[in-house]
């Protein structure tokens, strides 16, 4: 037992040479949260060890934005069915870490797009040529399948790739079939996912034909799906 006390000490004086003391660590999270309250422009918070006031030789900075957009509620039943310009997200702890919650969409009593602009870190890369001019506007169930395929793509994980892109063909194919006398941008976006996704996987003629498809309904030329078109001719 009083080895196990020695250590102990040994191992706090060690982080107090590395770190400082308790004060030490106190004040330098105090003064983050200062910085942080008073940096009004851009919206965003440290996080991790710099944000407790650690500062880790080597570490590097992590930064949370803070996304005005959404608003979280705790339980699903907490969303008002009237609300005002926010996306509502609910809280869902099961099968998570203490401290670590899921965020999910309620898409039964939320609108049917998911609409975010250019500086949203929600869209990715890939999508950035779509919102340069614009809002961006989504099924949030496609989009939710085109981030799984950018994610599996990113992993190299070819399986997961290919059931993704056949959610969301499924996706495409059910708003087709409505035989609609005019399509959405949204819709079109919906042909511009797979396209990419196509075209990243390798299939460039299949990329070509999902993006003619999108390029024709997008009559008023409001998305990218000519330039991308244009680009791959370009290329091959």
């Amino acid at each position: 037992m009083q080895r196990q006390r020695d250590d102990s000490l040994r191992f706090y004086k060690y982080l107090c040479q590395k770190i400082g003391f308790e004060e030490d660590v106190k004040v330098r999270r105090i003064t983050s949260n200062v910085c942080d309250i008073g940096n009004g422009r851009f919206k965003q918070i440290r996080s991790g060890s710099n944000g407790e006031g650690l500062h880790l030789k080597g570490s590097d900075l992590d930064l949370m934005r803070i996304e005005t957009k959404f608003k979280v509620f705790e339980n699903k039943n907490d969303i008002p069915v009237q609300r005002r310009f926010k996306i509502p997200l609910f809280m869902d702890t099961e099968d998570t870490q203490p401290c670590f919650t899921k965020l999910r969409i309620e898409c039964d009593r939320t609108s049917p797009f998911l609409a975010e602009r250019v500086l949203s870190l929600i869209i990715p890369i890939e999508l950035q040529l779509e919102v340069q001019a614009q809002s961006y506007w989504i099924n949030p169930k496609p989009f939710a399948h085109f981030l799984g395929f950018l994610c599996c793509y990113h992993l190299k994980d070819s399986a997961s790739c290919n059931y993704f892109i056949r959610q969301l063909i499924h996706d495409a194919d059910t708003i087709l079939s409505s035989n609609q006398e005019s399509y959405s941008v949204c819709e079109c976006h919906i042909l511009i996912c797979i396209g990419i996704a196509m075209q990243m996987f390798g299939e460039t003629s299949r990329a070509k034909e999902w993006l003619h498809m999108a390029s024709v309904l997008d009559g008023c030329n409001l998305t990218s799906a000519n330039i991308r078109l244009s680009d791959i001719n370009l290329h091959t």
